[in-house]
């Protein structure tokens, strides 16, 4: 058996994640980690990106749900926001984020010897994919579990100019916010909403929005490098990224273990939307599978791609 996909291992033979890290600018990262309440009984280490404006623990919900199933989570804030240093709210640049989410890795290498998987929402699902295809052979055999990546504006499907005038206006004025998404978009769940309200209230300011866009753009030319199986969960209604977008991403990736989800009656933040524990189940069982070739889980790869490649998660489930 492969020594990085042994399901015998204990917590307490590698010790816990720092609550902080400090990168190559001295900056402070902060990560969050959540384990198993019997620790001997891990199956797998789930690296959590969140979107933007978010931060790691934000979805504290979704851990407790993942630990229950024996999976650890490790959850970094990205530098510029919650807990980590860094300018607020501003990314100059993305490259340096996922430097950060590599140094996270290293130091996961030095502690655990479990599969390993990415789960990331939103922004963090763009950041997943510039993320994995730099992993080194030590996240093998994982995967990407994907919740409304970011692919591409929302806006952008429907108005051709919005990326002009996007970096036209951060040039112009790049500390200004412009509107704030109503959190009505994001959310329906009413335990939901209110954390929602004031997440958005600051808004975005036009430069990491400029960075954003520059970032997408590099997205195509790492298709031949996404040859990793990935889930992909898309709401059925998105007014804050392109679903198109996505699917055509996805449908071009290098890899051939790719599964879409819809969400019917989902909105953008799946994960904090409704529906979620039905999203979190879904999540668990694919990684499970995955690790069932390395002495975890159960079921085979090959059941789970015919299961998840057209589904549709229902309204109503029986």
């Amino acid at each position: 058996m492969n020594k990085f996909f042994s399901s015998e291992c204990s917590l307490s033979d590698f010790g816990r994640m720092p609550t902080y890290m400090t990168n190559e600018s001295g900056l402070n990262i902060r990560i969050d980690s959540y384990y198993p309440k019997k620790p001997t009984h891990a199956h797998a280490l789930v690296m959590f990106l969140h979107g933007m404006s978010e931060y790691g623990s934000r979805y504290e919900h979704i851990f407790n749900y993942f630990t229950d199933h024996g999976i650890i989570v490790v959850a970094p804030t990205f530098q510029g926001f919650g807990l980590s240093g860094g300018e607020p709210r501003i990314i100059s640049s993305f490259e340096r984020i996922v430097d950060d989410l590599l140094m996270v890795s290293d130091h996961i290498d030095t502690l655990y010897d479990f599969p390993r998987f990415i789960v990331a929402h939103s922004m963090g699902g763009a950041v997943a994919t510039m993320l994995a295809s730099q992993f080194p052979s030590t996240w093998a055999g994982g995967g990407v579990v994907l919740s409304s990546p970011q692919f591409g504006f929302a806006l952008n499907s429907t108005f051709p100019g919005f990326g002009p005038i996007v970096r036209l206006l951060a040039w112009l004025a790049p500390s200004w916010c412009p509107r704030r998404i109503p959190p009505q978009y994001m959310t329906s769940a009413a335990e939901f909403l209110h954390e929602e309200e004031a997440l958005l209230r600051e808004g975005i300011p036009m430069r990491t929005i400029r960075t954003m866009l520059t970032m997408l753009d590099t997205l195509p030319g790492l298709r031949k490098d996404c040859d990793f199986p990935t889930l992909v969960f898309i709401p059925e209604s998105d007014k804050v990224v392109d679903s198109d977008a996505t699917r055509a991403f996805i449908d071009s990736c290098a890899s051939e273990d790719n599964s879409v989800v819809t969400v019917d009656g989902g909105l953008h933040e799946l994960l904090r939307d409704t529906r979620w524990e039905e999203v979190a189940e879904h999540t668990v069982d694919w990684i499970l599978d995955r690790c069932e070739g390395v002495g975890v889980g159960s079921g085979s790869d090959q059941d789970t791609d015919r299961a998840l490649s057209e589904i549709s998660i229902p309204v109503n489930r029986d």
